[in-house]
């Protein structure tokens, strides 16, 4: 059962990264970010689940979408200093 939250949204991206290193990448990519983006609506105000969503974009190459996520991660907790070196890489690979 999904009970949304930055814990639920960290497991999630940790499985995500798990099965990505098991070369699962195609139906990972689409099952995970689709979990993510279901905790991102269930908890918008949650800078976690922001980054976790930010990162799994960032992770399967799609920086727009990547960009976006780090940002509202940053603008609901700016203190975190992963949220700006997401940012940071997000930008860099852009970049190029």
């Amino acid at each position: 059962m999904w009970t949304a939250g930055s814990s639920n949204s960290r497991a999630v991206y940790r499985e995500y990264l798990q099965a990505l290193s098991a070369g699962e990448s195609t139906y990972v990519d689409r099952r995970h970010t689709s979990e993510l983006k279901r905790a991102v609506e269930e908890t918008p105000l949650n800078a976690e689940s922001w980054f976790s969503l930010g990162s799994a974009y960032f992770k399967s190459g799609k920086l727009a979408e990547a960009l976006e996520a780090a940002k509202r991660a940053i603008v609901l907790n700016e203190e975190d200093g992963r949220y700006q070196q997401l940012l940071s890489e997000i930008r860099k690979r852009s970049d190029r």
